[in-house]
């Protein structure tokens, strides 16, 4: 057995034997296996050939660990949120969708499986990371997954490539191009806030690294959603960043574009070029993503309720005939055609209270001269979210886990803001 394969076992195990202990281990241990459980890493092959579901495993051992320590988490301490009803009625319709809609496919247990999974492990989240230091780990946890695929896609080979974009690459939730790179960008504002958070130079040195070979993996996916999300990130981090962070925000920006336009070749900015807004002039690809979209509509008039979780690509078919069993390539256009409208207004409801959230969030740390950190890390999730759901726009997100986890990440800030403000006071 590989070396490599040795370790991340015996990191499996030992974390999910600490998790018992330690409920936040549980979840770093998850986290782990969700940025490197990947069926295209040769190591991981091994894993696999064992049978061995390993994200399964740490989700459940910390699932676990947290009703065994209910009574020291203080489960009673908080009242459910508005975001956490938002959840739970989002995946109620998830469950529901295949009454009202058309059955199940074998795609559709999956999908089931996997978001009711994800879900619980996120409300688990929500109890446990409630005090600022356990967030501040969950954070570096997403630098250290973008300094992992940066790394990745450095040292990678050809087998990593498919034609001249970087593929075969991720966890086992984003492994293809624009999925991968949808991940990194959502994991970049965590390394810029990281790096201006740190107040020392070792970190500060790492959050630096991270996103150098964060920035170069990216540009090696070529992928035109994940630019219009940066570009989109960027105009929207000047116009909207904390007043106190703004200039350093600002110089950082302007080294990361420096450097990011140092590591692109002619052919990233041929496959940048053909991004269009005249639907003539678009490539076959381009063009077709609007086919679909079109459709989607269509579908939506006939099937208002939805047509069941996983179930877009059994039914466009009708509508775009040459687009007959593909994705939507559109996390908004999976939400309202799989779940209906009323999936889709929930989804909106959710992102709303997020949002407004992390505005509270924002105002608290600005108004409390010792805890003016909130302010900017509200403002990471806050840039983090946009980005995804820009990018969102031209991948489907809907049903992976990461783009949740801001979500829940919304709310364990929070908590953990009450609780130092508690401490302070007290």
């Amino acid at each position: 057995m590989a070396i490599k394969t040795i370790f991340y076992l015996i990191t499996l195990l030992g974390g999910s034997v600490a998790s018992f202990f330690y409920p936040v281990v549980g979840l770093l241990t998850y986290m782990f296996v969700f940025f490197t459980a990947s069926k295209h890493s040769w190591w991981y092959q091994e894993v696999i050939d064992m049978g061995v579901r390993t994200s399964m495993i740490p989700g459940i051992v910390f699932i676990l660990s947290t009703f065994i320590h209910s009574q020291k988490l203080n489960f009673t301490r908080w009242r459910i949120s508005s975001i956490e009803w938002g959840l739970i009625l989002f995946l109620c319709l998830v469950w529901i969708s295949p009454l009202l809609g058309y059955g199940m496919t074998d795609y559709s247990v999956y999908i089931l499986d996997k978001v009711t999974k994800s879900f619980v492990v996120l409300f688990c989240m929500m109890r446990v990371v409630t005090w600022i230091e356990h967030y501040c780990v969950i954070r570096w946890m997403w630098v250290l997954s973008g300094l992992y695929f940066g790394y990745m896609a450095f040292s990678g080979g050809e087998d990593m490539f498919l034609g001249a974009r970087l593929d075969n690459i991720g966890g086992g939730d984003f492994s293809g191009s624009s999925s991968f790179a949808h991940h990194l960008v959502m994991t970049l504002p965590f390394i810029a806030g990281t790096l201006l958070l740190s107040k020392h130079w070792a970190s500060k040195g790492l959050s630096f690294v991270s996103g150098v070979f964060l920035i170069n993996a990216i540009i090696m996916s070529r992928t035109r959603g994940a630019f219009l999300a940066i570009l989109f990130g960027i105009v929207y981090g000047f116009m909207r960043a904390p007043r106190k962070y703004r200039k350093k925000i600002l110089v950082l920006g302007m080294v990361g574009l420096i450097g990011a336009f140092s590591l692109t070749d002619p052919g990233f900015w041929m496959r940048m070029g053909t991004i269009e807004l005249n639907i003539t002039d678009m490539e076959a690809s381009a063009s077709g993503r609007l086919e679909l979209w079109g459709g989607s509509l269509k579908m939506l008039s006939d099937y208002p309720l939805g047509v069941g979780v996983g179930r877009f690509q059994d039914f466009i078919g009708q509508y775009v005939p040459d687009q007959a069993g593909l994705s939507p390539h559109n996390t908004f256009v999976r939400c309202y055609s799989d779940l209906g409208v009323q999936g889709f207004l929930v989804f909106l409801f959710i992102l709303l209270m997020v949002f407004k959230k992390l505005k509270q969030l924002r105002t608290f740390g600005k108004n409390n001269e010792f805890m003016n950190h909130y302010e900017l890390e509200a403002f990471i999730i806050e840039i983090a979210l946009i980005m995804g759901l820009v990018a969102g726009m031209f991948t489907e997100r809907l049903y992976s886990e990461a783009i949740w986890w801001l979500v829940g990440m919304t709310v364990c800030l929070e908590r953990s803001a009450i609780r130092e403000q508690e401490l302070n006071t007290s």
